[in-house]
């Protein structure tokens, strides 16, 4: 904290909060300034973010190495067989959504008013989605959170070996290419 100096009893420097109380003694005006300064800040804050995919990136380097446990988990899953199926299909799904979740906190950073399911993710980052993975990976993550909202709410809902090495393959895929991208987001940097 500064020290305050005096001088024929009047301040001559202030902390930044008396300073806007010296300039606005009215609550409300001093909140409407700090709020604007925050959205100020904040706007600031969303840009450089979305500039520096290598510093968003690396604030979930977490969740990224935590990525290829969710693709052995659904693995696993498969190899125990048919019994397990679902819960195969179900870790591919949130493979998938914590991507999609790192991929929404680099674009669309505390934009979240409430808790986001898979489908709103892709609803919200299609443009990000097929700009950076395509099209197909696209419809490869709705197939996924199809057959997965299936094994999830549906009751008697029984997946077939087909269909459940697909989603093992298509989330694998995704996993890849988003990897893949990752990677380069750091080798543009560093040449």
């Amino acid at each position: 904290m500064y020290e305050i100096n005096v001088k024929n009893g009047s301040k001559i420097c202030f902390t930044i909060d008396e300073y806007i109380h010296e300039l606005f003694p009215n609550n409300t005006e001093k909140m409407q300034i700090k709020l604007g300064w925050i959205n100020i800040r904040d706007n600031l804050l969303k840009k450089f973010r979305r500039e520096n995919l290598k510093l968003s990136l690396s604030e979930h380097i977490d969740e990224i190495n935590h990525l290829q446990e969710e693709v052995s988990r659904a693995e696993q899953y498969y190899y125990l067989g048919e019994k397990h199926y679902d819960n195969a299909i179900i870790s591919s799904g949130k493979c998938c959504e914590s991507i999609l979740k790192i991929l929404y906190d680099i674009y669309h950073p505390k934009e979240l008013e409430r808790p986001l399911e898979l489908h709103d993710y892709m609803t919200f980052l299609k443009p990000q989605i097929i700009d950076i993975f395509g099209k197909n990976s696209y419809h490869d993550v709705d197939f996924i959170r199809d057959i997965r909202n299936n094994c999830a709410h549906s009751k008697g809902y029984v997946p077939d070996e087909t269909t459940t090495y697909q989603i093992i393959q298509r989330m694998k895929l995704f996993y890849d290419t988003f990897m893949k991208w990752q990677r380069n987001q750091y080798l543009i940097f560093e040449t």
